[in-house]
């Protein structure tokens, strides 16, 4: 049976504040607490007044229908006493039977249907923290609203919502906060609310266990004459020149050899997400002897990965020019973990023939994978056992988890 969550605690800094249940007409409390926020500075009354508005905001109707249908309802704001101001605003709330991949997708639609703001970018992160597996949604809001007297727009928003997963649980602990973007800027909101969590402890229906590490990266070194190829710059015949010149030799009819590999370059898929790519190029000619990619799955086994794999090879509908004639299924044991891979053999147009390994590396303990595909340029480049070739590159590969 998963464990439900039955609670938590968390410790606010000594700037944050736990505000009262919500509550419509009754505002009493805000001018209390506002009074013991503000210090004794230059025009108190003036700012105990502007903290008292804030709160009375920040405890409004609005927020109140937004988390109405959750459970457990809490809110608190974080200040800058001096100023009178709010910087940011959290609520928590428990989510019962939600998946970290259903609380992302629906923070995702609920931002892209609200019209209030216009969005500049909406990211999604994950970490691990004290209380269990996070997933995080961050936006910047501006919103189209314009002070008509000044006729500047009204100041945004970052506004960002993590749910925390604690270990054999299927329920979620929600946090979202807002912060004004001058106050938190860019990234800082997700980052100050990780700090912010750090000592948040979840009370379950059970024992607690260890939370299993993420995969955080991964160090391959190849041998001399791979070379790993740098983020795509946004002009890409700019960046396959400027690449190309760097691998290239000084050896007769080199300006060919720099066009030629160039051409190889912008013909590499390198925007795939979270994928590095390295190359195989002889530097006297420019020749691009085959290619290697690796790329991080988050949560899944390496069951998961053959079946998708062998689910993919089998349909082959990305080409009807292709035909997937041999798939050799292999299982090794490398430094960096256990490993299970195809050998996949292809006939294109009848006449001619491709070959690759795709493979995945478990490492210990983690719920992630890494994958690796190794493409040589032709059949026999680097001799007729692939497999054996790619597990002897494989020999260097350390992958880096958290803790």
């Amino acid at each position: 049976m998963s464990r439900a969550i039955t609670g938590y605690d968390l410790p606010l800094p000594p700037n944050g504040y736990w505000l009262p249940g919500l509550s419509i007409g009754d505002y009493g409390w805000a001018t209390d607490l506002a009074e013991q926020i503000v210090p004794d500075i230059p025009r108190r009354k003036g700012k105990v007044r502007l903290m008292t508005d804030c709160l009375k905001t920040c405890s409004s109707r609005l927020f109140q229908q937004a988390m109405a249908e959750q459970e457990f309802t809490q809110s608190a704001v974080l200040v800058a006493p001096s100023l009178g101001e709010i910087l940011s605003q959290i609520f928590i709330s428990t989510l019962s039977e939600v998946s970290g991949d259903g609380f992302e997708a629906a923070m995702t639609q609920w931002v892209a249907n609200d019209r209030t703001g216009v969005r500049d970018k909406m990211p999604s992160f994950d970490a691990v923290v004290p209380a269990g597996r996070l997933r995080g949604v961050f936006a910047g809001m501006a919103y189209k609203k314009v002070d008509w007297e000044t006729g500047e727009a009204l100041r945004g928003r970052n506004w960002v919502s993590v749910a925390i997963q604690p270990p054999e649980s299927s329920d979620l602990l929600e946090v979202r906060a807002w912060g004004e973007i001058s106050a938190v800027a860019d990234d800082g909101l997700p980052r100050a609310l990780l700090n912010l969590l750090a000592p948040l402890t979840i009370q379950t229906t059970g024992k607690p266990c260890p939370v299993a590490p993420r995969i955080v990266g991964c160090d391959w070194p190849l041998p001399e004459d791979w070379h790993w190829l740098p983020p795509v710059g946004q002009d890409l015949t700019k960046w396959s020149h400027a690449i190309a010149n760097r691998f290239v030799a000084q050896v007769p009819r080199r300006r060919r050899a720099v066009a030629k590999l160039a051409t190889e370059l912008e013909m590499i898929d390198l925007y795939a997400k979270g994928t590095r790519t390295a190359m195989q190029i002889c530097p006297q000619s420019g020749e691009v002897n085959g290619d290697a990619t690796i790329q991080i799955l988050r949560e899944q086994t390496l069951d998961d990965f053959i079946a998708e794999s062998t689910e993919y090879l089998a349909d082959d509908v990305d080409d009807v020019s292709h035909e997937v004639t041999n798939v050799k299924q292999f299982t090794a044991e490398i430094p960096a973990g256990d490993l299970r891979g195809h050998d996949v053999f292809v006939t294109v147009d009848r006449k001619s023939h491709e070959q690759w390994v795709e493979c995945a590396i478990a490492s210990p303990g983690s719920p992630d994978l890494v994958k690796v595909i190794v493409t040589p340029r032709k059949v026999g480049t680097w001799g007729y056992d692939l497999p054996r070739y790619v597990l002897n590159l494989l020999q260097t590969l350390t992958i880096q988890t958290e803790n």
